[in-house]
């Protein structure tokens, strides 16, 4: 087992015990396992010897048993196979100090049939997996972007359109150009800062329900900080004042004149 991970409860397993469990947080609680209890593995039935601190990893839901075990019930479920030795992996802890890349290259050379991924290349594979899934949001972001300035667009071409009348009774008793720029720049950002702040109150209604359903599990998806909180909302606010930034030059440019005459 692990070195790292200590036991809450119990012991770890040792040389020459049979049907016996060791099992991660998540899983224990899953089964309602205590130690010295029963928990049934693939239609197994072992007797829990240990119960493994919360690690907030993917063992927190592992159970190790001894290996004659695991191999009897794997050769259980596939009858087709008869009479072999099965190791899926090894995971290899080297002493400090130790050059861990130039162990795995001779661990590769000297044992045939062995294929070993050092910390390296494991991390260059996390790495292309990030960079793939990070590519995927960002494109849905810019989508969301584009769609998102596209409609504070729409709304405030519209919002010019209906008071053009209005726009040239104010630029005919006085209001400079700046003035109604201002005026509907101002518009467009409290529209992306109320949309910012109800799209904000509704993520953090959703990472909440979503934390509560993985509590149990010792799992926290998403973690809520002031950038989570207030970057929403101030660059929906940006974003919308952008944005607005073309319908409220053509409003500012209005002739008082032509608009006052439109019905």
């Amino acid at each position: 087992m692990f070195k790292d991970i200590k036991m809450s409860q119990g012991r770890e397993l040792k040389a020459g015990d049979t049907d016996k469990a060791v099992v991660g947080s998540v899983l224990a609680t899953q089964e309602r396992s205590n130690v010295g209890g029963p928990i049934t593995l693939k239609g197994k039935t072992y007797e829990v010897a240990g119960i493994m601190d919360a690690t907030l990893g993917p063992t927190d839901a592992w159970a190790f048993v001894p290996y004659q075990d695991g191999l009897n019930t794997f050769l259980a479920a596939n009858p087709f196979i008869k009479d072999v030795q099965l190791v899926q992996s090894i995971t290899v802890l080297p002493k400090p100090g130790a050059d861990i890349e130039a162990l795995a290259g001779t661990i590769q050379k000297d044992i045939p049939g062995v294929k070993t991924t050092s910390p390296v290349q494991a991390e260059k594979q996390i790495s292309q997996m990030t960079t793939i899934f990070s590519a995927i949001i960002l494109g849905i972001a810019f989508i969301a972007l584009f769609v998102g300035g596209l409609s504070v667009i729409n709304t405030m071409i519209m919002s010019v359109s209906e008071r053009r009348r209005e726009i040239g009774l104010k630029k005919a008793i006085g209001a400079t150009t700046s003035t109604i720029l201002r005026e509907y720049l101002g518009e467009a950002a409290m529209i992306g800062l109320f949309a910012g702040a109800v799209g904000m109150l509704a993520g953090l209604l959703a990472i909440s329900a979503l934390n509560r359903a993985t509590h149990a599990n010792n799992v926290v998806i998403f973690a809520v900080t002031s950038t989570v909180i207030l970057g929403p909302v101030i660059f929906a606010t940006i974003l919308a004042s952008l944005a607005g930034l073309f319908p409220a030059l053509r409003a500012a440019r209005l002739n008082p004149v032509d608009a006052l005459k439109e019905e």
